[in-house]
Formats: C-alpha cells, sequence, structure tokens
C-alpha cells in the first residue's frame, strides 16, 4: 500500500486508496480527492473456513481481529462523510 501512495503522490498516476490510509496527506494538501461524488459499492468480507466449531483458537483470534479493523474502518468513513 505504501508504495502505491508513493507513487501516486509523486505524481505517476492515481488510484483508488483507503482514506483512513490517506487522511493526512489529504489534509496537508499532498493528495487531492478526484471524483468526490463517486465512491465505491459497498462490499462484504467473508472468512471460509471448513468447520466453524472446530475452528484453531489462533484462527478465532484472526477472524476476531480482521472484524474489528474492518469495523473501524467503517466507522471511520461513515464520520469522515
Amino acid at each position: 500500500m505504501h508504495s502505491i501512495i508513493q507513487l501516486v503522490c509523486d505524481g505517476v498516476g492515481y488510484a483508488i486508496l483507503p482514506k483512513p490510509e490517506v487522511q493526512s496527506l489529504l489534509l496537508e494538501g499532498e493528495l487531492v480527492e478526484l471524483c468526490t461524488d463517486w465512491q465505491l459499492p459497498t462490499y462484504s468480507v467473508y472468512a471460509i473456513t471448513p468447520a466453524r466449531d472446530i475452528l484453531a483458537g489462533k484462527t478465532k483470534v484472526a477472524i476476531e481481529i480482521l472484524k474489528q479493523h474492518c469495523d473501524e474502518i467503517s466507522d471511520s468513513l461513515k464520520q469522515s462523510a
């Protein structure tokens, strides 16, 4: 992700980037938001596992961490809208 952000900052092109990742660059004027009236469609993320009742503890924790991270991103996007 950092490489793509750097390429965009260097003027190589443009990209669809997660706002939480580039918020400070937007505030500093390093990046400019394009097509502000357009946004990506919403989507769902699923964790596919062989069987839910026999998941290893590490797998359960990893899924929970990913869920929390996605929830945080979703909340920050709602606040910035």
